[in-house]
Formats: C-alpha cells, structure tokens, sequence
C-alpha cells in the first residue's frame, strides 16, 4: 500500500480485516447453534487444500462432521462424485441431507440432480435462478438459514 508508518499501516489492515472478522463470528454462532439444534454441517468447497485448517482457524472444525476440500479429493465441483461422496461420509441418504450454496451451476444443480434438497445462497441481489424447479429455498444472507432448513426439515415451502 506503500505506507511508511506503521501506525497507518496497522490501522489500514484493520479497516479490512476487522469486519471480515465481525461476519465471520456471526456466521460461526449461526452454525453453532444449527450444530447444537441437531444438525450434522459440512464444508464441500472448490478450495487450495487448505480448507480444514482455515475452519479450524476460524473455529468450525468441532461442529463440522465432513470438510471436502477439492484439492485433497481430487474432485471438483459441479462433479456428482464429490456430492455422493458427502453424503457417503455423513452415512445419510440425499432427500435428508439440505445442500447450501452460492453458486446455482457448480452447488444447486448437482446437489438437486442426486436429490438433496437446496437452499441458493443467492446474496442481496434479488436473482431468479435459472431453474426454479431445483431450488428449495433461496436465501440473501446466513442469518436467514436456520429459519429456512427448518422449513425444508417440515416440509412448508419457504
């Protein structure tokens, strides 16, 4: 950034990683608390190889039963075999396990092709998916999963 002082400099790295901090430990409470309501979580990502100790870092890995790094697999997404393989981890047939992602083609579509219910993580941008028929829900922001999974666990559209 070419600053000299190392007052600004800190100050600078502050102004960008202390909000990523603030939604991080909103989305790990969010995930705590799905995690200690009963649900089994998981991380299935297009990563470096490097997803797990990220998730430890960030405090994830206690209340995560799978984390499928791409790299480490040797699977990428959109590929069903990197899918089936989460859910031959978490022992769990698809009409049980609710797949959340934000990407529709490389998340939605594959987890929906081997019947895993959807939720479209599909930001602030009011978006239409491509195929209505394969989301279940499409939520804007994390806060709003543990409202929708209960709707797609009851069955009640949301």
């Amino acid at each position: 950034m070419g600053l000299d002082d190392p007052k600004r400099e800190a100050e600078a790295a502050a102004a960008f990683y202390r909000p990523s901090e603030k939604v991080l430990h909103r989305n790990r409470r969010i995930l705590e608390r799905l995690h200690y309501e009963g649900l089994r979580l998981g991380v299935v990502s297009n990563f470096y190889g490097n997803v797990a100790t990220l998730c430890a870092e960030a405090g994830l890995k206690p209340i995560l039963s799978i984390i499928l790094d791409s790299v480490i697999v040797g699977l990428k997404k959109p590929d069903p075999k990197l899918f089936q393989l989460a859910l031959d981890q978490l022992k769990l047939p698809a009409g049980r396990v609710a797949y959340v992602g934000d990407s529709f083609e490389r998340d939605i579509v594959p987890a929906k092709a081997l019947g895993m219910m959807t939720c479209w993580m599909a930001g602030d941008k009011d978006q239409t998916p491509p195929d209505p028929a394969k989301v279940d829900h499409i939520s804007a922001q994390l806060e709003d999963l543990p409202r929708a999974l209960r709707a797609l666990q009851s069955g009640a559209p949301s």
